[in-house]
């Protein structure tokens, strides 16, 4: 066979191996892209984090020693159930009683200096002569509390409920009442946060 027929019979061939594929003479076949595949997790991601409103209950060696000894600064006793104890005298300083519920509890002349009370639940508890000097009782509830010659100098009191509380000859000087609710409390003798004395 002349060399001119074996090279049209090649480019012949060529077209219709070209044509078949779907490429150009002149191009080679690519292959498909792949799909994407979900990347799989890796070691280094952190698996997202579960958010829980309710705060852990202190532990029960943390209450016993309170309940027996009556002494635990700077103890971490947020959301503690305390309601009804009988904590007269109690060391509680710079202790962190967040979320504690304290309703009805007896906290007379107990030490809270500096405590974290922020959303306490002091409702109809009894702070007579109790030292609350710069305690952070923001939102806290002290309702029907008794308060008569407690120390609250520099206490942070904003947006708390000291309704029907009595606070008769209470020490508030420097203390941040904005937006507590005083409706129906007894504030006779109380020294106020500007330092006067309420008739």
């Amino acid at each position: 066979m002349p060399i001119s027929t074996k090279l049209f019979h090649w480019a012949a061939t060529v077209a219709l191996l070209a044509i078949a594929s779907g490429c150009s003479p002149n191009q080679s076949p690519q292959a498909a892209p792949a799909p994407p595949t979900p990347s799989a997790p890796t070691q280094n991601q952190a698996a997202p984090a579960v958010v829980t409103s309710q705060a852990p209950s202190p532990a029960p060696s943390v209450l016993k020693r309170l309940l027996e000894t009556k002494e635990c600064p700077g103890c971490d006793l947020e959301g503690a159930d305390l309601r009804g104890a009988d904590l007269s005298g109690a060391k509680l300083s710079d202790a962190l009683l967040q979320g504690a519920n304290l309703q009805g509890a007896n906290l007379s002349k107990a030490d809270l200096e500096e405590a974290l009370l922020k959303g306490a639940n002091l409702q109809g508890a009894n702070l007579i002569k109790a030292d609350l000097e710069e305690a952070y009782l923001k939102r806290a509830n002290l309702s029907n509390a008794n308060l008569t010659q407690a120390r609250l100098e520099r206490a942070t009191l904003d947006s708390a409920n000291l309704s029907r509380a009595n606070l008769n000859e209470v020490n508030l000087d420097g203390a941040n009442l904005n937006a507590a609710n005083l409706e129906g409390a007894n504030l006779t003798g109380a020294t106020m946060p500007d330092g006067t004395t309420h008739k």
